[in-house]
Parts: structure tokens; sequence; C-alpha cells
């Protein structure tokens, strides 16, 4: 059993049900070269699965990992509950189904603890990789990775030019300083409520973008919205804007609402699509073809009748061409 030590990292790691996936995650950061950290897990399941995450947390004989029993359901109030016990200098997010790779804590903690005041936080690049259909993607692509005063830049990539991945990075490319977050919390309206997070975050401070792949993020693990849910989804992107409205209107960044909800339709139909629900995501597709047309949207929905294999490939071939 490790010995106790005040650690520098929090990790937070929501779960629910994943418990094979969950061992890996954990596993992950016990392989840290880093380990000045604790871990906790916030725990989603009834008293039964409780239990057995409980057993899981055990079977590590390692008194950095701690569980605690998620109140209320959802990802907003998961990491809440994370930020509420942590007590590192620096918070990490990571998810039940994904692994950090070993050096990850290492490079982030290196840069935070040389940089000035006004550093907020420190992103990666990750891999995000479908092993039913061998497809692998890096985000953010180094053309896209900016560091410094970036909010202006990510404002107009998510409400004005819309671009794709729209917010940039990902909560759990981050390592983030405490200190900037004490009076934050995820807004527990919005089904994703990482991508208003970090804008809030970026009006705060410097981010410093890592030129590296430092996480995996399994794509066969995701949930899928279903179509059902869309309209209620896009509302809440007018939530987030609200936050922002003022300062945009300002700096003369206009909010693209319908290639906003064009993207979504066009990211979650890709995702239906590599799952094999090809005429429901074709479905999507269509829809954001109608609403915003694009050469993106035209070729993906084009590739969808030739089959998932010919629509992965068109996938890897557009990745190739980002960079």
């Amino acid at each position: 059993m490790k010995s106790e030590k005040m650690p520098k990292v929090s990790v937070i790691i929501p779960t629910r049900g994943r418990y094979d996936k969950l061992k890996k995650a954990i596993k992950s950061v016990l392989d840290q070269t880093f380990q000045e950290f604790e871990i906790l897990i916030i725990d989603g399941n009834d008293n039964k699965g409780f239990l057995k995450t409980k057993e899981i947390c055990k079977s590590f004989d390692d008194n950095r990992i701690h569980i605690i029993k998620q109140q209320k359901q959802g990802i907003a109030d998961a990491r809440n509950c994370g930020l509420e016990n942590a007590i590192g200098n620096y918070i990490a997010f990571l998810d039940d189904d994904d692994v950090f790779l070993p050096k990850k804590l290492e490079k982030h903690v290196k840069i935070l603890d040389k940089s000035s005041e006004d550093v907020v936080l420190t992103y990666s690049q990750h891999y995000g990789v479908d092993r039913e259909n061998n497809y692998k993607v890096i985000t953010p692509t180094q053309k896209e990775g900016k560091s410094g005063y970036i909010y202006d830049y990510m404002l107009k990539r998510y409400f004005e030019k819309v671009c794709y991945p729209s917010i940039l990075f990902q909560i759990w490319d981050a390592v983030i300083k405490k200190r900037f977050i004490q009076d934050m919390r995820f807004d527990e309206r919005l089904a994703g409520p990482e991508d208003d997070f970090l804008l809030r975050l970026a009006k705060k401070g410097k981010f410093i973008f890592i030129n590296e792949v430092l996480h995996v993020q399994y794509l066969e693990g995701e949930r899928l919205s279903s179509p059902a849910s869309l309209p209620s989804n896009f509302s809440l992107m007018d939530i987030i804007y609200k936050k922002h409205s003022k300062y945009m209107a300002k700096k003369g960044i206009k909010y693209n609402r319908s290639a906003r909800i064009s993207l979504s339709l066009l990211v979650r139909g890709t995702k239906f699509i590599r799952r094999g629900e090809i005429r429901e995501g074709r479905k999507m597709l269509f829809q954001a073809m109608k609403l915003k047309p694009s050469l993106y949207s035209l070729l993906a929905f084009i590739s969808s009748f030739f089959g998932k294999s010919f629509f992965i490939e068109a996938l890897r071939i557009r990745q190739k061409l980002r960079g």
C-alpha cells in the first residue's frame, strides 16, 4: 500500500456500470511516471453497483484511491462532486472507459509548475480510437493547437466558424490549476457541460498547448444521443451562447446557430454509421446537409451509401488532409 502524501494532482473519474473498463482507467493513473496524485472515483451506480466499484478500488490496495457515492444523476453532477472533494493543486479528468498514457501527468505538471500566475491550464492531444473499426484520429491537430489568451479563438471556432472538433480540445486533455476553478461548477442543465466549462475557463487567463498525444479516448464506448433528444440539446446550446453574448457582440463574433446545429447532426450521424446504424446515421447527415450545406456533409452523406467500411476509410482520408 502506498504511503499517505499530500497529492499535487487530483484525478477525477466518474463511473457508472463499466467495471472492467474502470479497472484499466485506474491502472493507467497508477502507472504514471508522476506519482503525487489522488484518484477520486465518483460512482453513479445503485447500491449493488457501488459495492462492486468498491471491490475494484480495494483490489489495487492503494490508499490514494477514494470512492465517493454520487447523489444525483448526470455527468455534470459527477464532475462537480469530484471538484468539491479534490485536494490537489491541479485537477485532471478521466472518463472510466479511457486511459492516460504513462507520461500524461508528468508532462503537464512540469509545465504548470514553471508557468506564470496567469496560466490557467495546459492541454495536450489525444487519440480517439475506434478499435472495432481500426480507426484512429488525433485531436486537436498541430495546426489547431494554440497557446496564450485564446478565449476569442475558441469563441470563433465554437459559435462563428463552427470548426470540427468545435471546442478545440476536451476536458480530459487538460490539467487545470485548482485555484482558477474554486468558484466554478459544471452547468447541470447541460447534457454535455464540458464545452461550456472550458469556454468560461478561457476567460480567466492563458492556456498552454502541449503538442503531444497523452490520452486515449475509446470511441466505441461513446454514449450516443437518440434523434429524439436532439432538439433539446440544440436549445441548450443557446444557454451557452447567452453566457458569452455580450462579449461576442462587443468583439463582433456572431452565433452561427444553423451551422452549430448542422455540425451536431453531422458528428452524431458519423458516430451512428461507425456503429453500423447506417440508416439512422444517414438521416442525421441528410438533416445536417439540408440545414447548412457543406462539401464535408455532402461527401459524408454520399459515402454512407457505400457501406460502413467505405465510410470509415473516407474519414481516415479526411483526417490525413486535416493534418
